[in-house]
């Protein structure tokens, strides 16, 4: 049997294709309307749009952002004229319906990951925003309000932003309840 040089490059082509998009783990697409999230995530547990969001655009279009929340999927998505432009992700909230999200996010990295293993799995960040903490401060002792390191990477067609804990946060003193250091507190992947 003889294979034709197209074949074999329309082959790589589709190879390629599968092997970018099975790094995306999530189930929505930046760029989805509401409608289409909605196929895939039902309808979102609340709708919020910002009070002071109301901007009009050029020839009357709408730049109003509006956050949707899929607590059943632990997903919230931000809505800007009409179109998918931010997922965020969270381990847990305040609200008792929601979800953590449990699937992989980008590259295999879930929200059970710590700091050490996301930067094993997507490699060196494209910034990195550390909030400083303060001299003197034992960096392993639990506190209530604990620093963030926010780190970014720049992927194929968007942005990743994960947020990790610089120091443990103590939740409730009984027990102790504690989050560790380095754990992931939000991930955010935007355009």
């Amino acid at each position: 049997m003889r294979t034709s040089p197209l074949g074999i490059a329309l082959a790589l082509l589709l190879s390629s294709f599968v092997r970018a998009q099975s790094s995306y783990g999530l189930p929505i697409r930046l760029g989805a309307t509401s409608a289409e999230v909605q196929k895939v995530l039902g309808k979102p547990t609340e709708t919020v749009a910002p009070e002071n969001d109301e901007h009009t655009g050029h020839a009357g279009m709408s730049n109003m952002s509006v956050d949707q929340w899929y607590d059943s999927a632990g997903i919230v998505g931000t809505f800007t004229g009409g179109k998918l432009t931010e997922i965020r992700i969270f381990p847990d909230t305040d609200y008792p319906n929601f979800v953590a999200y449990a699937g992989s996010i980008v590259k295999d990295v879930t929200l059970r990951d710590i700091r050490k293993t996301v930067l094993e799995k997507l490699g060196r960040p494209t910034k990195i925003d550390d909030e400083p903490i303060a001299e003197g401060t034992n960096p392993d002792t639990p506190v209530i309000n604990p620093q963030q390191s926010r780190y970014f990477w720049s992927m194929n067609g968007f942005t990743l932003q994960v947020t990790f804990l610089s120091q443990p946060k103590l939740i409730r003193q009984a027990g102790p309840l504690v989050i560790p250091k380095d754990a992931i507190i939000a991930v955010i992947v935007s355009k």
